[in-house]
């Protein structure tokens, strides 16, 4: 029992320091993100036409949504209970369909998926951070939902996904999870302001392209302000010749035209030598007759005469 007793301070000791460790280590260290730990269901509007398998000119439909769940399994994400990150093959699940009226079917889904990576916090316990857009469409390839879904997925140190962000792809329309552990954890604006980052350098790059323009251009707008500022071309004569786009609206015009000028140019010629042999046969026909009828009278005047000298 004395070494027991000798022991005890000492564990309690120990086991009073890791604590102490802990604490310091997580107050050091930037504050991670707290996963969701619950799935997070939809309900999107279906799209005109959707799962409509014919012809969809004048069909009538009864507005609709579909039910999708996401949730993760260890280091894949589920629709439905259905693997489809990482992607499977074939991209489709099935999805409950109800109608204005509470009608409910099951129906096919298929997917696109854009996965995107983002920035993670430096010197975090986090791994991988991903940004998921998914286009659902059906079976005939048409538009399914109205509107795209974009996930935020995060893998822990266990190589686990978890799901920190859902939202539509219409802006004022946005989900997120909230966990309340404190007023400084700072993990939902954390997550807004990698997100902002990521999109503003992705506009300094769109940005940066679109400054190098073209030779004999005028930059338009504010000098450091890039959002107002544009391309202009002062277009000459070989410029608007050479324009594949001016000449593709240009030759409609220019071909009828042409072709209706060089037709009055060949009428108009055609018509002036064909007047000028009219005239000439004219004026040909008229001579000789003048000159025949000269030749007759003499004859005629002169056997008159010889009769009367009889």
């Amino acid at each position: 029992m004395r070494p027991l007793q000798i022991l005890h301070p000492l564990l309690v000791v120990a086991l009073g320091s890791l604590a102490v460790c802990e604490n310091i280590d997580s107050l050091a260290s930037p504050p991670a993100l707290p996963p969701a730990s619950k799935p997070y269901t939809l309900n999107l509007s279906c799209a005109q036409c959707a799962f409509t398998y014919g012809d969809c000119v004048n069909s009538v439909q009864l507005p609709s949504f579909l039910t999708i769940t996401f949730s993760t399994q260890n280091d894949t994400l589920l629709a439905n209970d259905k693997i489809i990150f990482p992607t499977p093959f074939p991209m489709e699940f099935n999805a409950k369909r109800t109608t204005d009226s509470n009608i409910e079917d099951s129906v096919p889904v298929a997917y696109a998926l854009d996965a995107q990576p983002l920035p993670h916090q430096p010197d975090a316990e986090l791994n991988d951070l991903y940004r998921l857009k998914l286009t659902f469409v059906d079976l005939q390839g048409r538009t399914a939902t109205e509107s795209p879904v974009s996930l935020g997925l995060v893998r822990d140190a266990d190589g686990n996904l978890k799901i920190i962000s859902v939202e539509e792809g219409r802006p004022h329309r946005r989900f997120h999870h909230h966990h309340h552990h404190g007023e400084n954890s700072g993990g939902g604006s954390w997550w807004h302001l990698k997100t902002w980052k990521a999109a503003y350098l992705r506009y300094l790059h769109r940005m940066t392209h679109s400054r190098h323009c073209r030779d004999g251009s005028v930059r338009v707008g504010p000098a450091k302000d890039g959002v107002e500022s544009r391309c202009h071309r002062h277009q000459r004569v070989s410029d608007w010749a050479g324009d594949r786009h001016y000449m593709r609206h240009l030759r409609p015009v220019l071909l009828p035209a042409l072709m209706g000028m060089v037709a009055g140019i060949i009428a108009c010629i055609a018509g002036f030598i064909l007047g000028k042999v009219m005239v000439a046969t004219f004026y040909c026909f008229r001579g000789r007759r003048a000159a025949g009828a000269g030749r007759r009278c003499p004859d005629i005047c002169i056997e008159v005469d010889e009769d009367q000298e009889d």
